[in-house]
């Protein structure tokens, strides 16, 4: 599985207009407009690829209460787009997707990834920025004219 790794990233790499390879660790980092940092890692023993955004370290206090909130409303969205995690060691939020092997081709992995890095940058800018008012918009469901589950 190691080689589906190193050949769906030379096939993204291809896609994305630059090279992509596995490094010492197993993962491949990217880094969107020298800013974001995405990484992925392969997971063959679960046949599963994690992409996962940094999107920075988040002091202490009010301000990160409210990020941690903003997050588990849209951790709890459905279909989502990542799930986010905090790391308290370097207390730094991140957006991450676990992408199954089967069926998945180089196009799909570029799609999923370029949706979980302008979901990033959103979170990201929002977070540098210190304020929450273009997350607190993208954690609204759409409306719908349908009813819950179908039932009416």
């Amino acid at each position: 599985m190691i080689e589906f790794f190193a050949e769906i990233l030379q096939k993204l790499g291809e896609e994305l207009g630059t090279p992509l390879n596995v490094d010492k660790n197993g993962a491949c980092l990217l880094v969107y407009k020298r800013i974001l940092k995405v990484q992925i890692q392969n997971y063959p023993e679960k046949e599963e690829l994690l992409l996962g955004a940094f999107l920075g370290e988040i002091v202490p206090g009010k301000f990160r209460e409210n990020v941690f909130k903003e997050a588990l409303k849209t951790n709890s969205l459905f279909p989502n787009q990542g799930a986010f995690s905090y790391v308290k060691r370097s207390n730094e939020l991140i957006l991450s997707h676990l992408v199954p092997y089967e069926g998945l081709t180089s196009s799909h992995l570029s799609k999923i990834l370029l949706e979980l890095i302008e979901k990033a940058n959103l979170w990201y800018s929002s977070i540098q920025s210190g304020s929450l008012h273009l997350v607190a918009q993208d954690v609204r469901p759409e409306r719908s004219d349908r009813p819950m589950f179908g039932i009416r």
